[in-house]
């Protein structure tokens, strides 16, 4: 996309910080119905090849002292990544109606100690 004049950068930081918002409200509400989270915050980045989405403050207390041990740890991501997995397509959709772009794929990255995630959405090319 080229970019011509200082209006046309500010029309699209504007289109992407509008985008950027709504894929947080909707990684927000996908949490909240389709997983045991709710997060804290949650914060986006959209890159030429995909969108970062960070969500703070996804882990329980009780999780995060679980965690403690490495076995629980790995019990607790495995956990996070399967119910992600039986579930991302509807959150793929909506961030493919946002973007009005094709997500080939999708990951959710959970660290259990800290207690925040992280959510890569990677374009079809």
């Amino acid at each position: 996309m080229k970019l011509d004049s200082p209006e046309d950068k500010e029309t699209l930081m504007r289109k992407n910080r509008q985008s950027e918002l709504q894929i947080a409200e909707a990684t927000s509400a996908f949490a909240k119905s389709h997983m045991p989270v709710t997060p804290d915050l949650v914060s986006v980045g959209i890159h030429p090849h995909c969108v970062i989405t960070a969500l703070r403050g996804i882990v329980a207390p009780a999780e995060k002292n679980y965690a403690e041990k490495e076995k629980s740890c790995r019990l607790m991501e495995e956990f996070y990544d399967n119910i992600y997995n039986a579930e991302k397509k509807l959150l793929e959709v909506a961030v493919e109606n946002i973007l009005g772009r094709m997500i080939e794929s999708s990951i959710l990255w959970v660290e259990p100690k800290s207690g925040d995630g992280v959510i890569m959405f990677t374009f079809a090319r």
